[in-house]
């Protein structure tokens, strides 16, 4: 759903060095930003993949229908089956998703990542943030509905990285950092977790 500029620079490090031609996955793909970013950002040294995108909330689907980035769109749950074979995808990616599902529906999204996908897969989500309320742009999928560490993903042998929120301020960076540290968690409150697989196992 939401996005951050300084996630934006990490994935441009770890994509392959190629993209043309290459089918990438945007996992819930909300109103289109990582779609953007494949189109543009991220394009402009290694060439246009072949952009694909799943969601379930009908309004953002229905927008990204319309604005022309992606060429293929489904609406579905990322949680069931996806229509495609295995290892169909050579780049797979979930920007702060697996956090609106609980967690074992978030992490049979990751399982699809993997079955679905022939290369890498990147997840994107808070660290140790509380469930919180639905009502963002009046999407009742916004909850969060699951709390996630770094460990969670180590333990399921992706590679992590913490990355800073981008803040306005130095102030307000000083008090994220204070605030995350007083409530026992990794002062970021953001992680990137990221692995390459061999679809279909």
């Amino acid at each position: 759903m939401s996005h951050n500029p300084n996630f934006d620079r990490f994935i441009d490090q770890i994509l392959p060095d190629s993209l043309a031609g290459v089918r990438v996955m945007d996992v819930g793909h909300g109103l289109g930003q990582t779609g953007y970013n494949f189109k543009s950002l991220y394009a402009i040294d290694r060439g246009y993949p072949v952009l694909y995108g799943i969601e379930k909330y009908s309004r953002y689907h229905a927008v990204c229908v319309n604005n022309g980035i992606y060429d293929v769109l489904k609406l579905q749950d990322a949680a069931d089956p996806w229509d495609y074979p295995p290892g169909y995808f050579g780049v797979s990616i979930a920007q702060e998703v697996l956090e609106h599902n609980p967690k074992h529906k978030a992490l049979k999204i990751i399982e699809n990542m993997e079955y679905y996908t022939n290369g890498l897969i990147i997840v994107t989500t808070p660290i140790g943030v509380d469930p919180s309320p639905a009502g963002r742009h009046g999407n009742p999928l916004s909850e969060h509905k699951s709390i996630w560490y770094r460990r969670d993903f180590t333990d399921l042998g992706f590679n992590t990285n913490n990355v800073m929120v981008a803040h306005t301020s130095k102030a307000v960076n000083w008090f994220a950092k204070f605030y995350y540290r007083l409530k026992g968690r990794d002062i970021s409150g953001k992680v990137i977790a990221w692995k390459w697989v061999k679809g279909g196992k």
